[in-house]
Protein backbone atom coordinates (compact mmCIF):
# COMPACT_ATOMS: atom_id res chain seq x y z
CA UNK A 1 0.00 0.00 0.00
CA UNK A 2 1.32 3.43 -0.90
CA UNK A 3 1.67 5.85 1.97
CA UNK A 4 0.36 9.37 1.58
CA UNK A 5 3.07 12.01 1.73
CA UNK A 6 2.49 14.36 4.59
CA UNK A 7 2.46 18.08 3.84
CA UNK A 8 4.67 20.53 5.68
CA UNK A 9 3.16 22.51 8.50
CA UNK A 10 3.77 25.78 6.69
CA UNK A 11 1.97 24.64 3.56
CA UNK A 12 -0.84 23.30 5.76
CA UNK A 13 -1.14 26.72 7.42
CA UNK A 14 -1.38 28.34 3.98
CA UNK A 15 -4.04 25.83 2.92
CA UNK A 16 -6.13 26.46 6.03
CA UNK A 17 -5.86 30.23 5.58
CA UNK A 18 -6.69 30.08 1.88
CA UNK A 19 -3.45 31.71 0.73
CA UNK A 20 -0.24 33.34 1.84
CA UNK A 21 -0.34 36.42 4.05
CA UNK A 22 0.20 39.74 2.38
CA UNK A 23 2.59 42.42 3.55
CA UNK A 24 1.61 43.50 7.06
CA UNK A 25 -1.20 40.94 7.33
CA UNK A 26 0.68 38.23 9.24
CA UNK A 27 -0.78 38.86 12.74
CA UNK A 28 -4.39 38.86 11.54
CA UNK A 29 -3.64 35.97 9.19
CA UNK A 30 -2.24 33.90 12.07
CA UNK A 31 -5.24 34.75 14.27
CA UNK A 32 -7.57 33.58 11.52
CA UNK A 33 -5.72 30.29 11.13
CA UNK A 34 -5.61 29.76 14.91
CA UNK A 35 -9.36 30.29 15.16
CA UNK A 36 -10.10 27.89 12.27
CA UNK A 37 -7.90 25.13 13.71
CA UNK A 38 -8.72 25.71 17.38
CA UNK A 39 -5.23 26.44 18.66
CA UNK A 40 -3.73 29.55 20.20
CA UNK A 41 -2.25 32.47 18.29
CA UNK A 42 1.11 31.91 19.98
CA UNK A 43 1.20 28.26 18.94
CA UNK A 44 0.25 29.19 15.39
CA UNK A 45 3.00 31.79 15.26
CA UNK A 46 5.48 29.24 16.61
CA UNK A 47 4.48 26.80 13.90
CA UNK A 48 4.85 29.49 11.22
CA UNK A 49 8.27 30.65 12.39
CA UNK A 50 9.58 27.13 12.99
CA UNK A 51 9.95 27.39 16.75
CA UNK A 52 7.86 24.24 16.93
CA UNK A 53 9.71 21.99 14.54
CA UNK A 54 8.42 18.60 15.68
CA UNK A 55 6.07 17.32 12.93
CA UNK A 56 4.31 15.14 15.51
CA UNK A 57 3.48 18.07 17.79
CA UNK A 58 -0.21 18.09 18.66
CA UNK A 59 -0.78 21.51 17.06
CA UNK A 60 1.13 20.55 13.91
CA UNK A 61 -1.02 17.47 13.52
CA UNK A 62 -4.17 19.53 14.06
CA UNK A 63 -3.14 22.01 11.36
CA UNK A 64 -2.33 19.21 8.90
CA UNK A 65 -5.65 17.48 9.62
CA UNK A 66 -7.55 20.72 9.03
CA UNK A 67 -5.69 21.29 5.75
CA UNK A 68 -6.33 17.72 4.60
CA UNK A 69 -10.04 18.13 5.36
CA UNK A 70 -10.14 21.33 3.29
CA UNK A 71 -8.34 19.66 0.39
CA UNK A 72 -10.63 16.63 0.54
CA UNK A 73 -13.69 18.88 0.46
CA UNK A 74 -12.34 20.71 -2.59
CA UNK A 75 -11.65 17.39 -4.31
CA UNK A 76 -15.19 16.14 -3.63
CA UNK A 77 -16.64 19.38 -4.99
CA UNK A 78 -14.45 19.11 -8.09
CA UNK A 79 -15.73 15.59 -8.77
CA UNK A 80 -19.35 16.64 -8.19
CA UNK A 81 -18.87 19.47 -10.70
CA UNK A 82 -17.53 16.98 -13.24
CA UNK A 83 -20.63 14.84 -12.70
CA UNK A 84 -22.82 17.90 -13.28
CA UNK A 85 -20.99 18.58 -16.53
CA UNK A 86 -21.50 14.98 -17.62
CA UNK A 87 -25.21 15.20 -16.83
CA UNK A 88 -25.53 18.39 -18.88
CA UNK A 89 -23.91 16.74 -21.91
CA UNK A 90 -26.10 13.62 -21.59
CA UNK A 91 -29.28 15.68 -21.28
CA UNK A 92 -28.34 17.77 -24.30
CA UNK A 93 -27.83 14.62 -26.43
CA UNK A 94 -30.96 12.67 -25.56
CA UNK A 95 -32.71 13.23 -22.22
CA UNK A 96 -35.13 10.31 -22.60
CA UNK A 97 -32.53 7.72 -23.55
CA UNK A 98 -30.09 8.73 -20.79
CA UNK A 99 -32.64 9.35 -18.03
CA UNK A 100 -31.52 6.43 -15.83
CA UNK A 101 -27.85 7.39 -16.20
CA UNK A 102 -28.64 11.03 -15.46
CA UNK A 103 -30.51 10.19 -12.26
CA UNK A 104 -27.69 7.88 -11.09
CA UNK A 105 -25.04 10.50 -11.77
CA UNK A 106 -27.07 13.23 -10.06
CA UNK A 107 -27.47 10.95 -7.04
CA UNK A 108 -23.71 10.34 -6.92
CA UNK A 109 -23.03 14.09 -7.12
CA UNK A 110 -25.50 14.76 -4.30
CA UNK A 111 -23.79 12.09 -2.18
CA UNK A 112 -20.42 13.73 -2.75
CA UNK A 113 -21.80 17.11 -1.77
CA UNK A 114 -23.49 15.74 1.35
CA UNK A 115 -20.20 14.16 2.44
CA UNK A 116 -18.67 17.63 2.43
CA UNK A 117 -21.28 18.88 4.89
CA UNK A 118 -20.78 16.11 7.44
Amino acid sequence: MLEKLSMSVRSALITVAGGKPGYGELPNWLRSVAKKVGISYRTTRSLWTGEISNPDHLAARAVRQAAEAILAEKERERHAAQYDSLVASLVSKDPDFHSEDVSAILYAASLLRSMART
